[in-house]
């Protein structure tokens, strides 16, 4: 399954779920990652060490900035 939350920043950050573990595309700035967090836990019901895989697409601040505040919460 494939979620996009909504509201997530400017980049448009992706949640993969395949049997319980999910991977991350483009978290997004700091404050976007705490919303993925947020969506993960609140709207899928999924603990953040599931959390198996954080990919970028390409090296820019709105794609990558939250990437250490997301490792943080897993």
């Amino acid at each position: 399954m494939v979620h996009a939350p909504e509201n997530c920043g400017f980049a448009r950050s992706y949640i993969i779920e395949y049997l319980g573990d999910l991977a991350v595309v483009d978290p997004g700035s700091v404050g976007a990652a705490h919303d993925l967090a947020g969506f993960i836990t609140r709207k899928l019901g999924l603990s953040l060490p599931r959390i198996r895989c954080i990919l970028v697409t390409h090296f820019h601040i709105d794609h990558l900035g939250g990437v250490g505040r997301l490792l943080r919460y897993c």
